[in-house]
């Protein structure tokens, strides 16, 4: 159903789209043009998810602290696997280059809190505002002996 495509710089448009049709997070905690270029470019990656119809939601990396820098998915689309899709790709990517664990930032009273958390996420720290630092810790691979 959802189908996943590299994001780039000239997608930036799209993903500040999307960012403003999230009303948990005000306008005035946008993030500048400038930044989401250096995120897409060198210090990150991102990836947009489409319907068909539009592109719906995105994920954007840190490759330096091995984060997911954002996540936002149209609330039209949320709760119909949008959001795990994609951030099952942001940290696949990241436990592919080597991560340790995931780290990512939300507001503690938010729907957020609970999908992250029903997904394996854990509250590390509180920070300032009612931020909430969670993390993932990469996955351990059990190895069956053969009979």
């Amino acid at each position: 159903m959802w189908q996943l495509r590299r994001a780039g710089l000239a997608d930036i448009a799209s993903l500040q789209a999307i960012r403003h049709r999230i009303s948990e997070y005000p306008a005035e905690r946008d993030r500048p043009d400038t930044l989401y270029a250096r995120y897409l470019s060198r210090q990150g990656r991102g990836w947009l998810g489409n319907d068909g119809r539009g592109d719906r939601g995105f994920v954007v990396v840190n490759l330096n602290d091995c984060s997911i820098w954002a996540l936002y998915v149209d609330p039209d689309c949320q709760g119909k696997g949008l959001g795990r899709v994609l951030l099952q790709q942001g940290c696949r990517y990241l436990f592919w280059r080597g991560a340790r664990r995931i780290s990512l930032r939300t507001l503690a009273h938010t729907p957020a809190l609970g999908f992250y958390q029903h997904l394996g996420w854990h509250v590390e720290q509180q920070h300032e505002a009612g931020q909430l630092e969670l993390v993932l810790p990469r996955p351990t691979v059990t190895r069956r002996a053969l009979p």
